[in-house]
C-alpha cells in the first residue's frame, strides 16, 4: 500500500471519530428545516449520521447487507445486497455512501468517487460523504478539487476540532 494511501486510510479513521463525537453533540440541536422530508438520518453501529433517503424496505434491506458485511459470515453477499439496493433505488443515498466507502477501502478510487458524487447530488449537506469523496479525489490525484471538498465540509460543521483536522489535512495536500 502506498504511503499516501496509508495516510488517507488514518486521516479517514481520524474523521470518523471526530463525526462520532460531532453526531453525539447534534442530537441536541432540532433538524434542519432546509433539510427535504424524504431524508432522514440513520446511526450506524458506532453511532456515526449516515445518510438514509430510503423507503423503509430499502433501509430495512441496506441494514441487513451491513450486518453481513460487519459480521464477517458473508460480507461478498452484503456487497451484491447493496449493489442491488443500489441498482434498483439510485436515490438511496445510504446504499450509495456504503458503497462508497467499501469502494475505498478495496483501492476502487473511480467508483467511490462517482458513489459519493450521487450522494452530494441528493444530500448537498452531508459532512461525511464531503470527506470521503475528497479522500477519493485525493487518492486519483485531484489534489484541488479534494481541497474544495474539505473546505465544504469545514463550512458545513460546527465542530471546532473537525474544523482543525480538515485544515490539517488540507495543508498536506497543499503541499504534497
Amino acid at each position: 500500500m502506498k504511503k499516501n494511501q496509508i495516510f488517507a486510510l488514518l486521516f479517514t479513521g481520524v474523521l470518523i471519530v471526530l463525526l462520532l463525537v460531532a453526531s453525539c453533540n447534534s442530537k441536541e440541536k432540532q433538524p434542519s428545516e432546509e433539510q427535504p422530508a424524504a431524508t432522514e438520518q440513520t446511526e450506524n453501529a458506532n453511532g456515526n449520521a449516515q445518510p438514509s433517503q430510503t423507503t423503509s424496505t430499502g433501509e430495512e434491506s441496506v441494514e441487513k447487507a451491513l450486518e453481513l458485511i460487519e459480521k464477517g459470515s458473508n460480507p461478498m453477499e452484503g456487497i451484491q445486497m447493496l449493489r442491488n439496493i443500489a441498482e434498483k433505488e439510485p436515490e438511496n443515498t445510504q446504499a450509495q455512501f456504503y458503497l462508497g466507502i467499501f469502494s475505498l477501502q478495496t483501492g476502487q478510487f473511480e467508483k467511490a468517487k462517482e458513489r459519493f458524487e450521487t450522494v452530494l447530488k441528493l444530500e448537498p449537506k452531508s459532512i461525511e460523504a464531503h470527506l470521503y469523496y475528497s479522500d477519493a479525489l485525493a487518492q486519483l490525484g485531484e489534489t484541488e478539487k479534494s481541497i474544495k471538498e474539505l473546505e465544504t465540509a469545514s463550512e458545513l460543521t460546527d465542530n471546532e476540532e473537525l474544523k482543525k483536522q480538515i485544515n490539517a489535512r488540507i495543508e498536506q495536500l497543499k503541499n504534497m
